[in-house]
This record gives structure tokens, C-alpha cells and sequence, in this order.
């Protein structure tokens, strides 16, 4: 099944020196040969799903253990109707949970293959199964100051670029021509200090509290040069007034 491939293939989709190894079973070849066309409807639905929750690329993705679940999940969802919208449902939940708890922080493996096996019996057969990723006690969406101390999103760390992604998911709009942001756009924005460095640091504070998510906004590069050191009180106002 899908589990095989989600707990023994990652490596065939994601070929990074710091993702997880398997040794593969023996029968991993056949049993993924017997899944292929599955696997294969499973990657075309998560690239649909995650262009749909704007989640364009690895740069910006919070964590990239979601991808073969997603696949795994995707390939056995149902195709059209309620069915499918029952599924996307679910699987919107667990993708911005996983962005935002740490459910899969420590020993994910183990984790994600325990949820995977949840979130199918869900997905397949609109059952009442409870994935640890939905145990809003457990795994708790993280507090304010959590979500306060998330630090710049170029780095690879999941709080910060779930803001980022949260941003993006209402439509990245650029702060001065308003256009929303895309997968091929984005790859020319730029990092953008809201409140700018240089005036934080005329009033003593520190680089780790400047470059943070909430501080962070991406913005085309004429908007980055145009905008430059002014107040963000300052340039949101001109904006309006402009627009008015």
C-alpha cells in the first residue's frame, strides 16, 4: 500500500543529506511497482493541493515531511464530489497543523507513519479515526509569544516560514502595487523589514529582535527600493491616500 511507500520511499521523492534513510524491504521494489500509478495520481493532486493552499516552493515550505504523506493521502483520496471536498478538508487541516504545531519535530518517522494510518481511514472512509496531529491538547497551536519570537523566514525553521506561508496563503500582496504574489513572481521578490533595520536600531534594539516573521514581508524589488527607510505608518498611509 501508500504505507510502504510513505515509511520506505521518501528517499525516491527527496534526496537531501539531512532527510531521513530506510533500509528498504525486500519486496519494496514489486510493492512499489504495484502502487506506481497511485503514487503517480497521488504527486499530481498534492502539486494541485499545495498550489491551491499557496505553498509554492521548498524555499518557503515550514516542513517538508508533509510532502509524502500528502502524496501517500492524495493517491487513495477519492476523485469528485462531496467525497473529494471531505478530503480536501482534512487535508488542509493536517497541512497547516503540521506548519504550526511541532507534531512532527521529534521522531517523525514514527509519527507520520502512526498519523498517515489515521488520516486514511478518514480520507478513504469519511471515518472518525483522531490523528495525534489534530490533539489540540497535545500538539497546541503555538502562543502569541510562540508566534512573536519566530525568527527571520529565509532561515529553515518551521514557526517562521508558517507565518510566511499564512501570508502568502491570503495572497502576498505587494505593500505598494497591490499585486498578489505567484509562483513565478515570488521568485523575484524580495525580504522586506516592515519597520526598517536602521531605524530599530537607532532605537537600540537588537538584531534578534529585528529580524523576525512578523517583521517580514515580501515585496517586489521596486517596492523594497522605493519604500526604502520610511515609517511603515508613513508609507501605509500614502497608500491609502493614494488610493482613495
Amino acid at each position: 500500500s501508500p504505507g510502504v511507500f510513505l515509511s520506505h520511499g521518501e528517499t525516491l521523492l527527496k534526496k537531501r543529506k539531512n532527510f531521513p534513510f530506510f533500509h528498504l524491504r525486500k519486496d519494496f521494489g514489486e510493492k512499489l511497482m504495484d502502487d506506481w500509478d497511485v503514487i503517480l495520481k497521488g504527486v499530481e493532486r498534492t502539486v494541485d493541493f499545495l498550489e491551491q493552499e499557496r505553498v509554492f516552493d521548498s524555499h518557503r515550505l515550514p516542513t517538508d515531511i508533509v510532502i509524502p504523506m500528502l502524496v501517500g493521502l492524495w493517491g487513495l483520496a477519492p476523485d469528485g464530489l462531496d467525497e473529494e471536498g471531505q478530503a480536501r478538508v482534512i487535508l488542509r487541516r493536517f497541512l497547516w497543523r503540521a506548519f504550526f504545531t511541532d507534531r512532527y519535530e521529534r521522531a517523525t518517522n514514527s509519527r507520520t507513519v502512526a498519523d498517515f494510518k489515521e488520516l486514511r481511514k478518514m480520507v478513504t472512509n469519511g471515518g472518525t479515526a483522531n490523528p495525534d496531529v489534530f490533539d489540540e491538547k497535545e500538539f497546541p497551536l503555538p502562543a502569541p509569544e510562540g508566534l512573536i519570537s519566530g525568527g527571520w523566514p529565509i532561515r529553515k525553521d518551521r514557526i517562521p516560514r508558517a507565518i510566511l506561508a499564512l501570508a502568502l496563503k491570503k495572497g502576498g500582496i505587494d505593500l505598494a502595487d497591490g499585486s498578489p504574489a505567484t509562483r513565478e513572481n515570488l521568485k523575484k521578490r524580495e525580504y522586506h523589514h516592515l519597520f526598517p533595520v536602521a531605524r530599530l536600531k537607532e532605537k537600540g534594539v537588537e538584531d534578534n529582535e529585528i529580524f523576525k516573521s512578523l517583521n517580514c514581508a515580501l515585496v517586489t524589488w521596486r517596492t523594497n527600493r522605493t519604500i526604502a527607510a520610511k515609517e511603515p505608518e508613513k508609507y501605509l498611509a500614502e497608500r491609502r491616500d493614494g488610493n482613495d
